[in-house]
């Protein structure tokens, strides 16, 4: 199975059975490479003219012409409308394949996350500032406008300045106490996070998972989201390989994939073919009586807008 953001393309055990050998050699040669050259480019399925003659054999224009007129009546292809430029669509692209807006949404996040991390464990625990981290820089610089601010209020009468101080004064005792009052909100969450912990359906790394649950808490994540979120993830896990379920660390953790489950969840679990709540036809089974050749993949698209894979880490 793929992993998001790899470059992977799809192709049904049963395409050549179903429709494969309908095309020509040259047809179905084009339609896998377009799948593949897309994906590279992660144009969302869609190529000009220009690419696919790049990307096909050497041939004449009008040899190329007659392989895409025959993708397009195989409905391999779909001829892209409101085009400056001639253009095709790999039909059925967007049930296989996310967007290239969702993977390069998925990969920031990502990145930034690692940058927050890093940032938190070399710089802020150790005291260091670095120039090169673009976090350091943010804080050095909210550090000399604060400098600059108290520069400019002694700058005044020594009435002002004497008000000043008193001011700067109150403010770092009111910055000190807010500060002992997050550290003492984090630190006293351990009592919440038991609470989680006690229905978090793989009971592994527990240390890293009290870790990133705190730093959601200090972020200003609410018991009651996590809580609710932990306990749906139990429900949707049930039945699962310990394998295919995450760690703690990863669910609580900088990606927030605990965030998927804090809403309104569908009221039936599935746990193999049965509905966990009801032991009746799950819903898979279902939708497959009237998509008796849909895959699991494509349900789990149109029920949860995403395939769902448990064992991604």
């Amino acid at each position: 199975m793929s992993r998001p953001g790899r470059i992977f393309v799809p192709i049904d055990v049963n395409w050549y059975d179903e429709w494969g050998h309908e095309l020509t050699n040259d047809a179905a040669l084009m339609w896998v490479v377009a799948c593949c050259y897309s994906k590279r480019l992660m144009s969302d399925g869609k190529l000009t003219l220009a690419q696919l003659r790049r990307i096909g054999p050497a041939i004449t224009d009008d040899a190329l012409m007659v392989i895409l007129d025959e993708l397009v009546d195989r409905r391999a292809f779909v001829r892209a409308s409101n085009d400056a430029v001639d253009a095709y669509r790999i039909r059925g692209w967007n049930d296989w394949n996310d967007s290239a807006a969702a993977v390069s949404l998925r990969a920031k996040r990502k990145h930034d996350g690692a940058v927050e991390a890093n940032h938190k464990r070399w710089h802020e625990a150790r005291g260091v500032v670095d120039f090169k981290c673009i976090l350091c820089q943010t804080s050095e610089s909210d550090k000399r406008s604060d400098k600059r601010s108290v520069g400019d209020q002694y700058s005044e009468s020594t009435d002002i300045e004497t008000e000043s101080e008193t001011e700067s004064e109150t403010e770092t005792i009111n910055k000190t106490t807010r500060a002992n009052a997050t550290h003492s909100a984090v630190g006293g969450c351990e009592s919440d996070f038991d609470e989680c912990w006690k229905a978090y359906p793989r009971k592994l790394a527990r240390k890293p998972a009290l870790k990133a649950y705190q730093a959601r808490r200090k972020a200003g994540v609410t018991k009651s989201d996590l809580l609710t979120a932990t306990q749906n993830y139990a429900r949707a896990a049930a039945g699962k390989l310990p394998e295919h379920v995450m760690h703690g660390g990863t669910f609580y953790g900088p990606n927030e994939r605990w965030r998927d489950y804090v809403g309104e969840q569908p009221e039936a679990f599935v746990v193999g073919n049965t509905d966990v709540a009801s032991g009746a036809p799950s819903m898979f089974d279902q939708w497959r009586e009237t998509h008796p050749d849909g895959t699991r993949e494509q349900f789990d698209l149109e029920t949860y807008g995403e395939p769902i894979d448990f064992g991604a880490e």
